[in-house]
């Protein structure tokens, strides 16, 4: 029983891009210093910090699985083909955490 966390790793030209277009303020902004700081301290604190390939993760529903057809980029509100609504960070960051059990093998 130990606390992740679970970061999304991106190829380097797919990095560069994220970040130029993002901004420093973007939640998709999160520079190489501050993940350092982040695993030093998480560790030190008994929790562990995990990186996985964030391929494919926003382009499906955390719900249920299907296709996401719409995101309204000034909201930030993204929409499934069977309806679910959410946020579409919130909706990446849940696939993340299931994309990180997967290679656990605890899904």
């Amino acid at each position: 029983e130990v606390s992740v966390i679970v970061l999304p790793r991106y190829n380097q030209e797919y990095s560069r891009n994220v970040m130029k277009g993002s901004g420093n303020w973007s939640p998709l902004h999160l520079s190489t210093r501050i993940r350092q700081y982040l695993d030093y301290k998480a560790w030190e604190n008994g929790i562990i910090v995990i990186e996985v390939y964030a391929t494919g993760i926003s382009a499906t529903c955390a719900k249920c699985g299907a296709a996401i057809i719409r995101t309204d980029n000034k909201t930030g509100i993204c929409e499934c083909e069977n309806g679910h609504h959410g946020n579409r960070y919130l909706n990446a960051a849940r696939n993340l955490g299931k994309k990180c059990l997967v290679q656990f093998g605890r899904i």
